[in-house]
């Protein structure tokens, strides 16, 4: 009972000063983690020298009930990690459970974000001061992700799991993938608002040549090339993009010389525009393939910028699909 253990550690008062500034460090920083996650069951994965002291503690206060007089264990220690509610038996699935808790909590808080602010771009700036502890946790997700990426860990934190990268990347959330996919992505809406639609003809030139990267994107997500990860498909597949609209009925188009695709595009791209403007764009399965054709040579190697009336036939006819 209670008188046994202070007799315990009345005797093993005998140990007080060894060692005691390293521990009481590592005490310091357990009651730290303790204040934020609610718990004393520091896993491996987000300390390792944490979480191995609190496995050497463990067993010394085990030692020190037993009665173990060759403990390093002092009472004033014991009493210290029993007034901060430090758990001798450890339960690795509360533990779990309290930290993915913790997440679904802080994603529920980027998802009132997002209500209130239309994005998910989360960020430690000026004027948004409130969200500062949503923003260091949308970096700490964004740095897990790379580490993920490359197979390591970030820092002290739990690997992300498949799971969460999916749910973050359903609402939009920017995982700072390569710097070129994260501007292309935001030239596409750009090109939504505009034209309201996703069907980008490989031609058009706009947003530093826009429709040669939306057709690279719509073959990787249909050939599921490694180059389009599941982040990157996700969020395109997020704002409607259309990776079926210029396919020709599962048909690749047979090889042409570069000249050869120069000419045929030339004249493809005249045609669409005589048609335009003679009101010409009747027949759903003949304008259907025509477009996809046009697409699928591509135009954009022709590296000459379309004027405003092809991109406005072009638009017409996606509209159309």
């Amino acid at each position: 009972g209670d008188e046994m253990t202070n007799v315990l550690l009345m005797s093993s008062s005998l140990n007080e000063g060894k060692n005691t500034k390293k521990w009481q460090e590592k005490f310091e920083r357990l009651k730290r983690y303790k204040e934020e996650h609610g718990h004393t069951n520091v896993p491996r994965s987000v300390d390792n020298t944490l979480s191995k002291w609190c496995n050497t503690q463990r067993k010394r206060c085990k030692e020190l009930l037993k009665g173990d007089a060759k403990t390093p264990m002092t009472g004033t220690q014991f009493r210290a990690l029993e007034s901060i509610g430090f758990e001798i038996h450890r339960d690795r699935k509360q533990n779990r459970e309290l930290i993915d808790r913790k997440w679904e909590e802080k994603f529920n808080e980027l998802l009132q974000y997002r209500e209130k602010f239309g994005n998910t771009d989360v960020a430690i700036r000026k004027g948004f001061e409130a969200y500062k502890p949503l923003a260091s946790w949308a970096g700490l997700q964004r740095r897990k992700y790379k580490a993920k990426q490359q197979g390591t860990r970030a820092g002290r934190s739990p690997e992300i799991t498949e799971e969460q990268i999916k749910k973050l990347a359903s609402v939009g959330f920017s995982f700072s993938l390569q710097d070129d996919f994260e501007t292309r992505f935001k030239h596409l809406v750009e090109f939504k608002k505009e034209f309201g639609h996703t069907k980008v003809p490989v031609f058009y030139t706009g947003y530093r040549n826009l429709g040669r990267w939306a057709k690279r994107m719509r073959d990787g997500i249909r050939c599921d090339e490694p180059y389009v990860d599941e982040v990157m498909k996700a969020r395109l597949l997020g704002i409607d993009f259309d990776i079926a609209a210029r396919h020709v009925f599962g048909h690749k188009p047979k090889k042409k010389t570069e000249e050869e695709e120069a000419h045929d595009a030339a004249v493809e791209v005249a045609e669409m525009v005589d048609m335009a403007d003679m009101g010409e764009m009747g027949g759903d399965e003949h304008q259907h393939q025509h477009d996809d054709e046009v697409d699928d040579m591509g135009l954009a190697e022709m590296g000459e910028p379309v004027d405003a009336q092809e991109v406005a036939a072009a638009t017409a006819m996606a509209h159309m699909d």
